[in-house]
């Protein structure tokens, strides 16, 4: 009767070689556990895509009145979690500058 401990008695070991990875093979192992790594980094990309799109929208709608560089560098920050509306002045007040003309 064959069990795991008799086949590794059986298996002559110095016949065994170990061969080299291939460049292919550690590309990929090297891939996947980046992906697995970063997971949430990549998974809130888009977010982050569509709160810079925003900061710019409502930057060429305000002008030098909004502060699309403090937007953006929020959107950063939180990993896209604030989505500025320009129609939403809620949305967008810590970046609209509240300037007096004397």
């Amino acid at each position: 009767m064959l069990t795991p401990a008799s086949v590794l008695r059986a298996v002559d070991w110095s016949v065994i070689k170990c061969r080299p990875l291939s460049a292919g093979y550690v590309q990929y192992s090297s891939l996947a556990v980046m992906t697995l790594l970063c997971w949430s980094e990549i998974s809130s990309a888009p977010a982050v895509a569509i709160c810079i799109t925003n900061c710019g929208q409502c930057q060429q709608m305000f002008g030098h009145f909004f502060q699309g560089r403090v937007c953006a560098e929020a959107c950063l920050s939180t990993g896209g979690f604030i989505s500025p509306d320009c129609n939403n002045p809620s949305s967008i007040r810590r970046f609209i500058l509240k300037r007096t003309y004397s």
